[in-house]
This record gives structure tokens, sequence and C-alpha cells, in this order.
């Protein structure tokens, strides 16, 4: 065979060719293989700088811990081997009943296999930030007084307690009031009290710091428009709506067995409470009062957990700075918001409980709500009253005095105006997140739609707690725990 023949079988023969590619193929694997072992010990060393650094910061921040905090970091770092990653020495902020802990660290690894990409070493920073004690602590704990917590209370087994909703709640309350008002937070916790049932009655101070248009003077609520059901805020410049005296539904004491009212039971339940004790008590530390307040507690109404929520919040929000009557010690709160990591941050924090649902609102309509004599009659009858004794059998449809301006959820979708409840509470639960407000919620032998909304509203899932009867001073009692523990910030 001729020279030309085996060149020209050579280039034609194959035989071989997938050795070649399978030596690239090799390479390849073995550049992939080698990165991911880089990155794998390079997450490794990072979790465990990371660690410590999470349990530095925690003994550091401990106040009981009487050693220096730098050196307790310093010893827990060169313990571990690790104190070349130690960025400078640990930061601490506060004295006395507060101290913040910041460690910060930075972190580079030579790399193996990522140095055939050009990657010679993968760095990091991180660190860890952890407090104890309480330093300007704002909190509102909002609580359904509503019709239904005058029933009897489950245990987890489904057994009546013998005990009603809201004698529990008194005992909660009180429990949660010795945990956050005590000598170790003179001065430094302060706690708003926000009764709801349908309405909200945030008291004369507040009323009257209000631009409300008064129509009568039973009691004070204060009607918002949809919009303001998106922020946290109140708005101090406008002209409210007062709350109507009116009692649209009937209360099983008002409607005896036999035909006819007795006149002289036809408000007793008013839509806006009128009780000094469901009165708001905004941003106090008075520890006697807070307590006679909530151990005077009594159920009544409707539920409306978007108006409890709503002043809530907006007792927490730096609008309402000049509009309060608290204490002296306190004038400069709400304080504004910040970011956890700011030095000046400061704790807010609210605790929503009820125990039950959104409940559809009803109004009189406003063209029976003009005048003072129109006020006043409706401020003396509820409208089963006025129905049955001013018109009897011939009576007019309801719907020609009285409207829906909010729909609860089984209201919503059948048809029937008012704004959906819900989402406004929803609506609310959200503009609380992006202020960084804390939020606990306790679904109380709730209904399915009130464990959604709490479910919802809370901060994290641990926030959140679903309680019977027997729960529900454990749950104020850690809550109010948590708020001041030690903790890491970030």
């Amino acid at each position: 065979m001729s020279v030309k023949s085996r060149l020209k079988n050579f280039k034609q023969d194959e035989d071989g060719g997938m050795i070649i590619f399978s030596l690239y193929l090799l390479m390849a694997m073995l550049v992939v293989g080698g990165m991911a072992v880089d990155f794998m010990q390079f997450e490794e060393r990072r979790a465990k700088v990371q660690s410590v650094a999470d349990r530095a910061a925690l003994a550091a921040a401990n106040i009981r811990n009487e050693k220096d905090p730098v050196e307790v970091v310093a010893d827990f770092f060169e313990k571990a081997g690790l104190s070349d990653y130690l960025d400078g020495d640990a930061i601490v902020t506060g004295s006395g009943k507060t101290r913040r802990v910041e460690v910060n660290t930075t972190m580079d690894m030579d790399t193996s296999f990522l140095g055939l990409l050009g990657i010679d070493t993968l760095e990091t920073v991180g660190g860890s930030i952890a407090t104890q004690g309480i330093n300007s602590i704002e909190v509102s704990l909002v609580l359904d007084i509503s019709g239904s917590m005058d029933a009897e209370t489950y245990d987890s087994s489904g057994a009546k307690t013998g005990t009603k909703k809201i004698e529990a709640l008194r005992s909660a309350s009180v429990a949660f009031i010795d945990e956050l008002i005590n000598e170790e937070t003179e001065n430094l916790a302060s706690l708003s009290i926000v009764p709801y049932a349908q309405h909200v009655n945030v008291g004369s101070d507040i009323f009257n710091a209000l631009y409300v248009d008064r129509k009568h003077y039973y009691s004070e609520c204060v009607e918002f428009n949809d919009p303001e059901f998106s922020t946290t805020a109140i708005n101090t410049y406008r002209t409210y709506e007062q709350g109507q005296r009116v009692q649209i539904l009937p209360h099983k004491d008002d409607k005896p067995a036999e035909a006819g009212y007795d006149p002289a039971q036809a408000i007793s339940r008013p839509a806006c409470p009128e009780e000094w004790y469901e009165e708001i008590t905004p941003t106090s530390q008075d520890e006697y009062a807070l307590k006679r307040q909530v151990r005077a507690l009594q159920p009544q109404g409707a539920t409306s957990i978007y108006l409890g929520l709503k002043w809530g919040l907006g007792l927490l929000d730096p609008s309402m700075r000049y509009s309060l009557s608290v204490d002296s010690a306190f004038r400069d709160r709400p304080q504004r918001f910040l970011p956890r990591t700011d030095p000046d941050y400061h704790t807010k924090v609210l605790v929503l409980m009820t125990d039950g649902a959104n409940i559809t609102s009803r109004y009189i309509k406003p063209e029976y709500y003009e005048t003072p004599s129109m006020v006043g009659h409706w401020a003396e009858n509820t409208t089963e009253f006025f129905f049955h004794n001013y018109f009897g059998t011939a009576a007019p449809d309801k719907k020609e005095f009285i409207y829906r301006r909010f729909a609860g959820p089984k209201d919503v979708g059948r048809g029937t105006d008012g704004t959906d409840a819900d989402a406004i509470t929803r609506s609310l639960c959200n503009a609380a997140r992006d202020n960084g407000i804390i939020m606990y919620t306790i679904a109380y032998e709730a209904e399915p739609e009130g464990e959604a909304l709490m479910n919802h509203c809370a901060t994290s899932p641990s926030h959140y707690f679903n309680a019977t009867g027997g729960d529900l001073t454990d749950i104020f009692t850690e809550i109010g725990s948590n708020i001041t523990q030690l903790r890491l910030v970030e």
C-alpha cells in the first residue's frame, strides 16, 4: 500500500475518537466536581464562623454575664480556633438594663480547583447582633371584647372549663402587664390598651385632639375612610365623622319572648362602646390603672378586628405623637420607625387577639342621621324596637334605613354592599410589617376566618398562637417574656 493510500486511510479512520472526547469530558467533570468541593468547604467554614459569632454575641449580650463582653467574644473565637476571622473587637452599646453586642467577621479561603478558572480565593463578610433588655419599647394590646367573649371556654380536649372567655382574658391580660410593666422596665416600656367590639371608643382626650364633627356626647368613636386602612398612620389634620350612637341588631336581653319591646331596654349594646373601661388607654406605665381596666372588661357587641387593629397600630405610629396625653417619661412617643440595625432602634410590638371573625357592620344611612332630632331618635331606640313599635306588621324594608359599611367574610361575594373587612385587615397588617412592627396574634377559639387572619398578620409562624381556654394566660405570659428576652437581632 502506497504512502498516499495509508495517509488517506488514516484521515478517514475514526477509531479512538471517543477517547479524546472522553478526556475533555473528564477534565470538565473534574473541574465542576472540584468547584463543588471548594464551595462545600467554604460554606462549611462560613457556617461554623457564623455559629460561633451567634453564640458569642448571645453570651456577651447576656446582662447576667459580668465579664467584659469584648473579651467574651474574643474568647469564643479563640477556643474555636477562628480568631483570624474576627473583624476587630465586638461593638458593645447600652448599659444597666440593656445591652447590645455586634460581632463582625471576615473570611477568605484559598481554593483548590476554582483556581483553574482564575478564582484563587473565596471571600465573605458576616457577623451577628444580639441584644437583651428593653430599650424604648412601645406595645399595643388589642383585645376583643365582643359579645361572644361571654361564652364558656373549652380545653384542648374539647371539654368545657367552667370559665368564660372574658374571665380568662382578664387573667391573661393581668399576667401580660406583670411581664411588661415592672421596676426593671420603668420609663422604658409603655403599654397601650385597645378594647374593641363593633367599634373602638378612643376616649375624650384623643377625640378632642382630633378634628371630629361631633353629633352626640354619648361616646367617642371615629370613622375612617377605606384608604386609611392601608397605613398605620392617623391623619391628625382632616375632619373625621363621629361614630353613630346606634344599636342595629337586638341583644337577647332586649327582646323578650312576649310581643313588644321594653323602651327602657332599647339601647343596651351600642355600636360605639360607652363604659370607661372600654376606652383606649394610650402609652401608659401605670400598672394599677392598666390592671384595673382589664379586670373590668365586659363582653358586648359585634366584632370589627380592623378597627381595633387600626387604633393599635396608630398608637405606635409617630403621626400620633402630639395627640396623646401620656406619662411625662413618654412625651417623645410614639417614636419614629427605624430599622433593627440602627443603633437607636426601639421595639414596637402589637398583640392582637380575637375569639371570632370580622362581622358585617351596619349603620344608619346618612340621610336618616342628619339632624339633632334624628341623632337623638336612634340614640334612644334600637332599630328593632323602632320598626316593631312604630310600624308593627307594616314595617318597611329595613334596607331603606340601614346600609352595610364593612362586610364580614360571610357577606362578601353575596351581592351585598360594604368594604371587605378581611381585606382591609390584611392591608393594615401588611403596612405594619413594612414599618417593622412586630405582631403577635392570638386566635382564641376563633372561627376559621379569624384564624386565617391571625395567621396572616403574625410576624412569623412563631408569633401566631391558636389558643383554647386553659392556654391564654400562658400565651400572654410567653409573649410578654419574649418581648424582653435575650435574642438575636441580626
